[in-house]
């Protein structure tokens, strides 16, 4: 059994990054992230903590503003329009009272570095993609660099949200990738039926435990995206234990999809502001 193991990759990232932020430095930048938090969620917090040790260890100037939700809309303005923001992303979950769209469709596409906004996810549709979804792009980032081929291959993915299970079905449908994608969720009828059938399984539910080793077949893939607190411990969506014997390969929890979609969070910040000095230049 191989473990997928995401730090590695994410450590790799991190060293390119730190080389361009020293070369974005000499020019007088310095990358900007904005994190905009309207609700504590202890599984978010995880991912704030995450992306501030992370983002002062490559360089990138990192901010947290935790607002009121009738404060969201003006601040999102001011941060389109400062030239020394170069990433604005919302904290999830947003407070119940907000409309997420509208939330989403206030940030300037060119700073949306978690690649959310209509614009951005539209891209993605039409197989011209800017900023990739950070989960769903980590997915696939791990399936390459451990080069396990998706070309012809069967991925099942079990959730449909708009950060992961969507666009990652979208992204592994680019002729680069040329999976056959099933989606399960929900509503899905008899779900061992499908993800037995998986070469790949990637499972992003938010559910613990979900997927055990009955919902896999022999010699499978399977990437873990779940984040779930149990008893003050953090888990996926696999039985981690269960499933091991049974995969040729899994990602385990923490320390695999995690650290990934992290630095690459922060490689599309980078990524902004080079394409924002490039603008004014």
């Amino acid at each position: 059994m191989l473990l997928l193991d995401g730090k590695l990759i994410a450590k790799k990232v991190e060293e390119e990054l730190i080389e361009e932020t020293k070369q974005l430095s000499e020019k007088g930048i310095t990358p900007k992230l904005v994190t905009i938090s309207t609700v504590k969620d202890e599984s978010s917090y995880s991912y704030i903590k995450s992306q501030m040790k992370v983002a002062k260890r490559i360089g990138i100037d990192f901010e947290l503003l935790e607002v009121k939700a009738d404060n969201v809309f003006e601040i999102l303005s001011s941060l389109n329009q400062s030239k020394d923001v170069h990433g604005i992303m919302i904290a999830h979950p947003v407070d119940k009272t907000l409309d997420e769209l509208r939330v989403l469709k206030s940030i300037n596409p060119e700073k949306d570095v978690e690649g959310r906004t209509p614009e951005n996810l539209g891209k993605l549709m039409l197989g011209k993609p800017s900023f990739l979804p950070c989960t769903a792009e980590a997915v696939v980032r791990i399936l390459t660099e451990y080069s396990i081929d998706t070309k012809g291959k069967n991925i099942t993915i079990v959730g449909r949200s708009t950060t992961v299970g969507k666009p990652l079905s979208m992204i592994l449908l680019l002729k680069n990738y040329n999976a056959t994608v099933t989606i399960c969720h929900t509503g899905t009828v008899d779900l061992k039926q499908h993800t037995r059938n998986a070469d790949i399984l990637v499972v992003a539910t938010g559910k613990a435990m979900l997927i055990n080793s009955t919902h896999v077949k022999e010699g499978a893939v399977v990437v873990d995206v779940g984040i779930n607190f149990v008893d003050g411990k953090l888990v996926g969506d696999v039985d981690f234990d269960d499933v091991k014997e049974t995969v040729n390969a899994i990602t385990p929890v923490p320390g695999g999809v995690g650290p990934v979609t992290t630095v690459l969070l922060m490689k599309n910040v980078v990524d902004s502001a080079k394409r924002i000095a490039e603008d004014e230049v």
